[in-house]
């Protein structure tokens, strides 16, 4: 198995296990366990789109994402999240486009509103969130090249969302 496919399923194995935890922990404080799980946002920042050409193309050749109304459905994912108010929320990669910085700071913001009303968020990198050489802005009929996240840069974004108490990477 690659280096990176290790890599995932070890990640994927410590959100399981944190998940038994918390599930444990609010069994034995007889609540009731309501445990969120997402995947595959793929969530771009309004300021690297302009709807223009490009980005009708790229959409047009892809893969089902609900790009066009990406920030909305994000906006009413936080929402439904806030509503719900599960125990924990766990996102499992994916969380960007192709791993454009802006995105995930962005994307990080809309975290936090989620967390400020007290329901942990935990994430996980996927495929598309780190070193990704597609990373791009829409402008017009061109898609110019921007800052992808580094895994470094990935715990700092991600810090308060269950990076900074990772025993593993």
């Amino acid at each position: 198995m690659k280096q990176a496919g290790k890599r995932r399923v070890l990640l994927a194995v410590a959100a399981l296990l944190l998940v038994l935890v918390v599930a444990g922990v609010l069994r034995y404080q007889n609540r009731p366990t309501k445990i969120l799980v997402a995947t595959d946002i793929h969530y771009l920042s309004p300021s690297l789109n302009d709807h223009g050409a490009c980005f009708e193309k790229t959409i047009l050749n892809g893969d089902g994402k609900a790009l066009a109304y990406i920030d909305e459905l994000t906006d009413a994912f936080v929402e439904q999240v806030i509503r719900e108010k599960p125990a924990a929320l766990i996102l499992s990669g994916d969380l960007t486009l192709n791993g454009e910085k802006q995105s995930h700071l962005d994307l990080a913001q809309k975290l936090r509103s989620i967390t400020d009303c007290g329901i942990p968020v935990l994430v996980l990198p996927g495929n598309h969130d780190l070193n990704n050489g597609y990373a791009v802005r829409f402008t017009g009929k061109t898609c110019e090249p921007v800052e992808n996240l580094k895994p470094a840069q990935f715990d700092e974004v991600y810090a308060e969302f269950g990076y900074n108490g990772a025993s593993s990477r």
